[in-house]
């Protein structure tokens, strides 16, 4: 999952160079505010919220490809300030 400025992306990498898109949604987040962001996954249903609200939903035609781990990453040249992970 990518949080920036112009929105959420959730994308799933296999290898290297393997990037899927799975959903995007375009917002407007100001820089300098604390967001709280939460992934949800059940089976092959991913939901991603921003400050309690669903901003993604979307169902992996794919959920077994591959074995690897979550990751969440920030556009840093624009989000900068405080980052606290749970």
């Amino acid at each position: 999952m990518w949080f920036s400025p112009g929105g959420v992306n959730l994308t799933r990498q296999l290898g290297c160079n393997d990037w899927t898109q799975l959903a995007s949604r375009g917002a407007a987040y100001e820089v300098g505010p604390l967001y709280t962001l939460e992934v949800v996954g059940r089976g092959a249903l991913i939901q991603v919220y921003v400050d309690g609200s669903r901003q993604l939903e979307v169902t992996d035609a794919n959920p077994g490809a591959g074995r690897g781990h979550r990751a969440l990453g920030r556009w840093t040249a624009d989000m900068s300030g405080s980052t606290t992970w749970k």
